[in-house]
């Protein structure tokens, strides 16, 4: 993976963690899906062997693409993924990790050992279930397993972003934010 002056060598596994919510909007989720396909199309994130996985959501959880799902150089059951539509609604954050969490957990090819990174791309408004930092037993148990699967969460910020609900995810450094 490159961010413009440091390639991460070597194969990991890598979720796309995309808000669709209303919040977030159309325009931003569909400019997100393009940003992606071209990370992957311009061999910007490595090949097979990284694996890929791409979820959405809002109100509901979408699994898109999982870690088992096929895995191949020219990645196009990958990139056929992002051809999702936009639904909108409510933004479930800590639902939305709940689920991406369970990938890395169910996936027969990641384990804990392994370089497990999440890109939560969002704007970072969580208002609906439990939010991810919020102290709560699922809040705990998400950070739990965050820790027990060593995953590298990195915040993309888009539009207008609030961190308050989601701050624990990721560190300073792994908090980005653009305005598209």
């Amino acid at each position: 993976c490159q961010n413009g002056t440091t390639i991460t060598s070597g194969d990991y596994n890598l979720q796309f963690v995309v808000d669709e919510s209303g919040s977030f909007g159309s325009t931003n989720y569909l400019m997100t899906l393009d940003f992606i396909e071209t990370l992957v199309d311009n061999g910007v994130i490595n090949p097979y062997p990284t694996l890929l996985s791409f979820f959405s959501f809002a109100t509901n959880v979408y699994q898109q693409h999982s870690f088992d799902d096929a895995q191949n150089d020219a990645r196009a059951a990958f990139t056929a993924a992002l051809g999702d539509s936009f639904t909108g609604g409510r933004t479930s954050t800590g639902e939305a990790m709940e689920a991406v969490l369970n990938d890395f957990i169910s996936s027969s090819s990641v384990s804990p050992g392994d370089d497990n990174i999440i890109i939560l791309l969002t704007d970072g408004v969580a208002n609906e279930g439990f939010l991810p930092c919020d102290g709560s037993a699922d809040a705990l148990a998400l950070a739990a397993n965050i820790a027990l699967y060593n995953i590298r969460v990195i915040t993309v910020a888009i539009g207008s972003f609030d961190q308050t609900t989601i701050a624990c995810l990721s560190s300073a450094a792994d908090t980005f934010e653009i305005e598209f």
